[in-house]
């Protein structure tokens, strides 16, 4: 089974945290060389991930090599660096909160107020909202 639209996408240590949204292609072997993780839908996250740190599970997921604190640690340094030079930034409160200490005093922040994913329960993909 290869990387398929729409598969869900989970860290090593089994939290979701998003779905394919659009798969890149190696144009000399036409093998799928990394895929865009969507995470979200208004003000949606995209996060290009390459294959090689995706494995697909016997239940047709996709399991990531990182785990959630390496996401956690990852957007903190992101947000260290980016932040000097930008005039604000876009955090989810899943991954991204803990950077908020990180960011440049200077820059604005925007939280996500989603989850991962839609409420299939109501038609029109509407997205699931965090818990309070």
């Amino acid at each position: 089974m290869d990387i398929g639209l729409g598969m869900s996408v989970y860290t090593s240590d089994g939290q979701g945290i998003g779905s394919v949204d659009r798969l890149i292609l190696d144009p000399d072997t036409n093998q799928v060389k990394a895929a865009v993780i969507r995470k979200g839908t208004f003000l949606p996250h995209d996060k290009e991930v390459i294959r090689e740190l995706m494995d697909i599970t016997p239940d047709g997921n996709i399991r990531l090599t990182a785990t959630a604190a390496d996401l956690t640690a990852f957007k903190t340094a992101v947000t260290s660096v980016l932040t000097r030079y930008a005039s604000g930034i876009l955090l989810d409160p899943e991954y991204g909160l803990p950077a908020l200490t990180a960011r440049d005093p200077q820059a604005g922040v925007l939280l996500a107020y989603e989850q991962t994913g839609y409420d299939a329960a109501v038609p029109g993909r509407l997205p699931a909202l965090l818990p309070e």
